[in-house]
């Protein structure tokens, strides 16, 4: 009816394109199946089809676009299409690429802003509170090891002392105090419990050389936690390191009475002139303890 030899109506030749168009694209499954997707989502109507149509500038020329989402979101972009897109297209992967690309790097660089803030926070406010809480605690600690001490209960002194080095690494006092208190547990127990006062002299030899390591740093000699240095070591049968020690404080203090007497009767011993050293004479660690 619509053919041209046929039909007398103008509009024939025109129409019977369109429509040999359309027969060809929904007689080919694959844009019968977008032509359907579209039909589901945009509904039939005959005006709505002519719509996508016409960014040609033409009714009923271009049945194809009837179908295609891509041209329609093209050139209308109210609304995304619903039926099938080109996901193969070389622009719209690299768009894709781009964006995750800028996404990617914005979330790094906003989580990495956040913990150089957290960081610089925590330097600035929270050590610094951290540290003051500690440094209050640990004197308080020390405090409490100085009257332990007072009442010769020389292992809660220990314990005391103890807790503010754990609170405070760099409490020079707290490690020469410790030693003290170490040495003088261990003169107590010394005839009752060798062994036991054997780890005493030990513990105190390292808090003692922990105390003077810290007084070097400040230039600094304390005549009182190198004579116990060197009665620990002695009281260890160890009598090589209590010369040294020994003869290192007389290069400080030459006239020393009590350096000078052990010094020699360790240096006789270790000549092969003479016995080992009696015990070395029990130091008054209470009055250097609170002193």
């Amino acid at each position: 009816m619509l053919h041209p030899d046929v039909s007398t109506d103008p509009n024939a030749e025109e129409l019977f394109k369109i429509l040999n168009e359309a027969y060809h694209i929904l007689n080919n499954p694959e844009t019968r199946s977008a032509y359907d997707a579209r039909i589901r989502a945009h509904g039939s109507d005959e005006a709505e089809h002519m719509s996508y149509a016409g960014y040609r500038g033409t009714k009923y020329r271009d049945p194809s676009t009837w179908y295609d989402p891509y041209i329609y979101t093209k050139y209308n972009h109210t609304s995304e299409p619903d039926g099938p897109t080109d996901n193969n297209s070389t622009d719209k992967q690299n768009s894709q690429k781009k964006a995750l690309k800028f996404n990617l790097f914005r979330h790094i660089f906003f989580y990495a802003t956040l913990c150089m803030a957290i960081i610089i926070l925590t330097k600035l406010v929270v050590i610094p509170v951290l540290d003051n809480i500690n440094t209050q605690n640990a004197d308080l600690a020390y405090q409490d090891g100085n009257a332990w001490m007072e009442e010769w209960e020389y292992q809660k002194a220990i314990e005391s002392y103890t807790q503010a080095i754990s609170l405070n690494a760099d409490y020079t006092e707290a490690w020469r105090k410790r030693g003290y208190a170490e040495l003088a547990k261990g003169v107590e127990l010394d005839l009752l419990r060798p062994d036991h006062a054997q780890r005493l002299y030990l513990a105190a030899i390292g808090s003692l050389r922990m105390a003077i390591k810290n007084d070097m740093k400040e230039n600094y000699l304390d005549l009182d936690t190198v004579k116990s240095l060197g009665n620990a070591y002695e009281r260890m049968g160890m009598y090589k390191e209590a010369e040294i020690v020994y003869l290192e404080t007389k290069k400080v203090i030459p006239d020393d009475p009590e350096v000078k007497e052990r010094l020699q009767l360790i240096q006789m011993y270790l000549l092969g002139f003479a016995q080992a050293p009696s015990t070395p004479p029990a130091i008054s660690i209470r009055s250097r303890a609170t002193g």
